[in-house]
């Protein structure tokens, strides 16, 4: 075999090395990189956990409070956000009372009706999701006037039909027939499965609620809306108020509410924010007695979604 020249072959010996320590800084650059992102995805799951740990501490120290034994020191669940910080976190806490809600199992229609009704919807709408809602929650098979049994879900090529038992859970209301998913996003944060109440409690009740009484007009409900919230704020301040907040602008709706101090299941919405801006939200439905064989009793817990609202004054 013909033998290159001796500086041919330095020649591509030297290639061959610059071949290498470029290969070599292919793999070193993929190394450094990969180093990075993994470094940074475990500290990212380190927030993560830290931020759900500071939410869950939220929902705890909520439950505490609403089981406070003096009633200053009791947190109120009406329209009021708690700011609490905790290590180098804060958690925003938002409390609402399930009898300030509307019970899908025990709601009398009136109350079912006037909801659709404030929501905008005509009277025959609003009269026929009532029906709907009572044929989906009640045993039998007979259809209410403008409600839906079986054949009425088949006929809309429904896969399913009524449940022919009382509601479970409020997502469950989705699955009644004329639901749509614009109409059960604002129906939702109105009504509950877990007060088991005709009634709704007026001191704790949303907006959405308390315009759907029968008899009290808007004007009434701003009224009482105003005069709930100076009596929440001066339970905040040094001033306590004297007596009860006062029902009268409600009164043509007498018989569908019921003024109640001592309620015992909440939603809690914990939303927590470590000190490096992770986020996560806590969204639990607690039962507050205090049994033999527990502190409080839990019927959901779930992970909420964050929202951009500022974070209340912490305490």
């Amino acid at each position: 075999m013909r033998r290159l020249p001796p500086r041919a072959e330095q020649g591509i010996a030297l290639v061959t090395v610059l071949w290498a320590v470029v290969l070599l800084s292919v793999v070193a650059g993929s190394f450094t990189s990969t180093t990075r992102t993994e470094v940074k995805i475990a500290r990212n799951a380190i927030e993560g956990a830290k931020a759900e740990a500071l939410a869950d501490a939220g929902v705890h120290r909520a439950v505490a409070l609403l089981q406070a034994t003096l009633p200053d020191d009791r947190w109120l669940a009406a329209s009021v956000a708690h700011g609490l910080r905790l290590g180098d976190g804060q958690v925003r806490i938002t409390l609402q009372d399930e009898r300030g809600k509307i019970d899908l199992n025990a709601a009398p229609d009136a109350l079912l009706t006037g909801l659709f009704l404030s929501l905008g919807l005509e009277e025959r709408q609003a009269a026929a999701m009532t029906d709907a809602i009572v044929d989906y929650r009640d045993v039998d098979d007979l259809r209410r006037a403008q409600g839906a049994e079986i054949g009425d879900y088949r006929a809309a090529g429904l896969p399913y039909g009524p449940q022919n038992a009382a509601f479970r859970w409020g997502a469950q209301l989705r699955r009644v027939l004329g639901m749509t998913p614009e109409l059960y996003a604002r129906v939702a944060p109105a009504v509950t499965v877990y007060s088991g109440e005709d009634l709704v409690n007026p001191l704790t009740a949303p907006a959405a609620v308390l315009r759907a009484l029968p008899g009290p007009d808007a004007a009434d409900v701003d009224d009482f809306l105003q005069a709930r919230q100076a009596y929440v704020d001066a339970r905040s301040s040094a001033d306590r108020p004297a007596g009860d907040v006062d029902t009268a602008p409600l009164a043509e709706a007498e018989g569908y509410f019921e003024p109640e101090l001592d309620s015992n299941v909440f939603t809690i919405r914990a939303e927590a924010r470590t000190g490096t801006g992770a986020v996560f939200v806590r969204e639990a439905v607690v039962d507050i007695e205090v049994l033999e064989d527990r502190p409080f009793g839990i019927f959901a817990w779930r992970q909420g979604r964050p929202t951009e609202q500022p974070s209340a004054a912490t305490r």
